[in-house]
């Protein structure tokens, strides 16, 4: 239990993990007056209960932008994209 507090994983994480790469997907592509999306928008919610949630507010926005833009600008490079 120490250990799944401190290093969340299961279902709840690998949900988490493919919202943030929904949302770096979805955002990637938006157009300039289109909404950001966040990975909160792509999290299941089974029979009420937001999954995840705790996760996800114990990173700031900040943090979450320095740990995904080399992902964000790899993926732009890969898909040929611009500076």
């Amino acid at each position: 239990m120490a250990f799944g507090g401190t290093e969340p994983f299961g279902e709840a994480r690998e949900d988490l993990r493919m919202a943030i790469l929904a949302s770096v997907l979805v955002n990637v592509n938006r157009g300039k007056n289109q909404k950001v999306f966040t990975p909160q928008d792509f999290m299941p919610d089974f029979w009420g209960q937001s999954v995840g949630q705790a996760e996800i507010q114990a990173e700031t926005s900040t943090e979450r932008n320095e740990r995904l833009l080399p992902k964000i600008r790899n993926l732009r490079a890969i898909f040929g994209g611009k500076k």
